[in-house]
């Protein structure tokens, strides 16, 4: 499985367009239109030609500060959407793995909870830990059966649509 890339030179640009988003849509009544409604849809415009990424939506990081830091955020506007691409058993396992082990920051934790949902059609909330994330969904219904990460990942498995 290909791991996305973060253009470490667009990361600075990104975090500035996302910062000032946040604090315009803070400050000001950017719905209603007007001057601040034009300068939230520049920046939202400036967002998607840094990023490559034409649905990306500025709305997604009011009170960015609220859930993460402004690198984690700029992070998470850089990724692609996550698309399903027929991931076999042994990566599925590996990715389960790899998020329980926290091999990933934050942004990218998501974006792999994300590419899971799409492969198995089982969603994973970021819930305290990365492994809380993953071992929630089963472990809450029998701690005994699935409490390994192991068992969680041939559950997601068995499971899946």
């Amino acid at each position: 499985m290909k791991i996305p890339e973060i253009d470490m030179e667009k990361l600075e640009e990104v975090k500035k367009l996302i910062h000032q988003a946040a604090c315009l849509m803070e400050e000001e009544d950017c719905d209603a239109g007007g001057e601040a409604g034009q300068k939230l849809a520049a920046l939202q415009d400036s967002l998607r030609k840094v990023t490559g990424r034409v649905h990306a939506d500025i709305h997604d990081f009011r009170a960015y500060w609220s859930r993460m830091d402004l690198e984690e955020a700029a992070k998470t506007a850089m990724l692609p959407r996550p698309e399903k691409t027929g991931l076999t058993d042994e990566d599925i396992r590996k990715l389960i793995q790899d998020i329980a082990h926290v091999k990933y920051d934050e942004a990218m934790t998501e974006y792999y909870l994300e590419v899971l949902k799409k492969e198995t059609g089982i969603g994973f909330a970021l819930y305290g830990t990365p492994a809380e994330s993953l071992c929630y969904r089963f472990a809450r219904i029998d701690k005994e059966k699935y409490g390994s990460i192991e068992d969680i990942a041939e559950r997601v498995l068995a499971d899946r649509e």
